[in-house]
């Protein structure tokens, strides 16, 4: 007598389940190699399920192998169209592999599924940053302190992407509230020379921009004299 297709149909889904946790675990244990297979095994057994495929993403973006990694989490995300995890790690891939631009649209629809979900503002903030595009970077930045209020790296591109725009005030208070909240010694060493020359950059071009208002002043006065 052959067994209940329900019955089948449990029995794969808890193998396969089985095989994902076992994937992690190898992949926590630094063997992605072996835990393909395992993940591999999972779509063989239920090839409806989207974490044998994202298993397998995961497993090759942590070999930075990121085309293979982008191929296999674009199949994950044909079964799970709503996660933002995984349009999260696809935009992770993506940029990895140098195309920003699409990493910004998976990062902001994952944010469309997931507005709470921490990194997505930072990433698309770091990428108008780097694009010199200072008013959307500092749009994101915000929205990234507003879900995580001790996101260090947000206010340093914040108090920079001010710095750009030649705002001194808005410069000094997120650097000193990125002072606040890093954590990271050796980032914050790195960091503190950076803030330390910025400031001085600012400094300056304020006593320049005095002596610009002076010169003019004085030229105004005496124009004003001779006639």
């Amino acid at each position: 007598m052959s067994m209940p297709f329900n019955l089948l149909y449990s029995l794969d889904a808890e193998s396969a389940q089985q095989h994902i946790y076992r994937g992690y675990e190898l992949l926590t244990q630094g063997k992605p190699e072996e835990a393909i297979e395992e993940f591999k095994i999972v779509i063989k057994l239920d090839s409806g399920n989207p974490d044998g495929y994202a298993g397998v993403g995961d497993s090759y973006f942590a070999m930075a192998e990121f085309k293979q990694a982008i191929e296999y989490y674009k199949k994950a995300l044909e079964r799970a169209p709503k996660s933002a995890v995984l349009y999260r790690n696809l935009g992770m891939a993506y940029s990895y592999e140098g195309d920003n631009e699409t990493a910004v649209q998976m990062w902001e629809r994952a944010s469309k599924i997931d507005p709470k979900m921490t990194l997505l503002h930072y990433n698309i903030g770091y990428y108008y940053y780097l694009k010199e595009e200072y008013k959307k970077a500092i749009s994101e930045f915000y929205k990234e302190i507003e879900i995580n209020p001790t996101d260090a790296p947000s206010y340093f591109y914040l108090a920079r992407s001010y710095a750009a725009l030649n705002d001194e005030t808005n410069t000094l208070k997120y650097f000193d509230e990125y002072l606040k909240y890093e954590t990271d010694e050796v980032r914050l060493k790195e960091n503190k020379e950076k803030i330390e020359l910025i400031k001085k950059i600012l400094e300056e071009a304020k006593k320049r921009k005095a002596e610009e208002k002076k010169s003019k002043v004085e030229k105004s006065e005496k124009s004003e004299k001779d006639k």
